[in-house]
């Protein structure tokens, strides 16, 4: 079976990375299935034939957007179409609404009462599998927080760094992008953490979270959709603190096992006794237990159900 992956690929994007795991979640768990990536499908007018079984639509909505409702209604007159939708909001607007009723089935990561339930399957975005810890400081040395995101202001990483350094902790960020003006404000808070403004592979990534002692994802934005950022943390199984009152976190918030085993904080002061009560230890139980319900692998195998169904 082949399906037909229209997104970024290749490149330094949540959406690209996304469709990654993607491909590689699914081809495990049916190697009958073939994903194929095509970011020039990205642009309806140059749609390369590739006579697929199924065209699974990756949406951004600022990627995506010559395709549209019209356009998938007639897609599926050849085959199934699938819209993983990303810019989920509370109401949705007209042209999601629309967007959903076209495509055969819809994936969303939040749930979404304004929606047809018949067309949308609520899956929370998949967290990686885990990877061996590669530890960065002395064994002896400050407790690390870790996190991970391009360096956007509403991330709050310069407060990140500060609140951990006020509580004797000492901080390693993973910004993509990040300037060199950005990096010496960070370095000039804490002299001692650490900044990769690489885009890195994930895997790499996550081993160097889980040489952290805990994450934390300090969002003030109010962007729409899940955070894909806050899975890599969960990957890395240590203590996860993030903003209960952030809306790219509510489906964690909202999901009973999220709700209890995230450290969910209010504002910044309880990061701050957050970090002071946080356990030091190998890995986070709560945190295991998260991981492999939302595990790319199970995510992977109702993707691949998904498309079994339509195809039939």
């Amino acid at each position: 079976m082949k399906v037909l992956l229209v997104t970024t690929w290749e490149t330094a994007c949540g959406i690209a990375e996304h469709a990654s795991m993607l491909k590689e979640a699914v081809e495990a768990a049916d190697p009958s299935i073939t994903i194929i990536p095509d970011a020039r499908a990205l642009d309806p007018g140059i749609f390369v034939e590739r006579h697929p079984d199924l065209v699974h639509l990756n949406y951004q909505a600022a990627l995506h957007s010559r395709w549209t409702p019209q356009l998938i209604t007639a897609l599926r007159r050849r085959c199934p179409v699938v819209v993983t939708y990303h810019d989920t909001n509370t109401p949705n607007d007209d042209h999601c609404k629309a967007i959903v009723c076209a495509a055969d089935a819809t994936v969303v990561h939040e749930p979404c009462d304004d929606l047809p339930e018949e067309k949308v399957h609520y899956w929370r975005m998949g967290v990686p599998g885990w990877q061996r810890a590669q530890e960065i400081y002395p064994r002896d040395a400050r407790p690390v927080l870790g996190t991970i995101g391009f360096p956007f202001g509403w991330k709050c990483q310069s407060t990140l760094i500060e609140i951990a350094a006020a509580a004797g902790w000492t901080s390693l960020l993973i910004a993509p992008g990040a300037s060199v003006e950005q990096v010496q404000a960070w370095l000039a808070i804490d002299p001692e953490m650490t900044v990769c403004a690489d885009f890195l592979p994930r895997h790499e990534a996550i081993s160097l979270l889980a040489g952290c002692d805990a994450t934390a994802f300090l969002y003030a934005g109010a962007n729409t959709g899940q955070s894909g950022a806050i899975c890599l943390g969960i990957a890395a199984r240590k203590p996860v603190l993030a903003f209960a009152t952030n809306r790219q976190f509510r489906a964690l918030y909202d999901d009973p096992l999220g709700r209890q085993t995230i450290r969910w904080c209010q504002d910044f002061e309880d990061v701050a006794r957050g970090l002071r009560l946080v356990p030091l230890q190998r890995c986070d139980p709560g945190m295991v237990a998260l991981a492999e319900q939302d595990s790319w692998a199970r995510l992977g195998a109702d993707y691949a159900t998904l498309y079994r169904a339509l195809a039939s």
